[in-house]
């Protein structure tokens, strides 16, 4: 594998408490040896589309899937709802 000198330095400004929350929070489950490394790590998956615990990051497609899946089921209720009105055409009054 080759390494690519790393020549870009990029600063994000915390609070101490968004800080503390981060570091406490990754550094433990990602097991990177830096906070540097970390963030490092975060940048290149937001890239390839991930959270850096590996999750799917594509909120926009998981949208769409929920959305498609409402209207199959709105269609689905709809075709219910007439084969239940065409046994029962008095409106369902009993």
């Amino acid at each position: 594998m080759i390494t690519r000198r790393k020549s870009r330095i990029v600063t994000v400004r915390l609070t101490e408490e968004e800080y503390e929350r981060f570091r406490a929070r990754y550094t433990a489950d990602e097991g990177t040896r830096s906070l540097s490394d970390l963030v490092r790590r975060a940048i290149l998956g937001l890239l390839r589309n991930e959270l850096p615990s590996g999750e799917s990051y594509g909120f926009s497609q998981h949208l769409l899937r929920i959305e498609r899946r409402v209207e199959e089921i709105e269609a689905n209720m709809n075709n219910l709802r007439r084969s239940m009105a065409s046994l029962n055409p008095a409106g369902g009054d009993q």
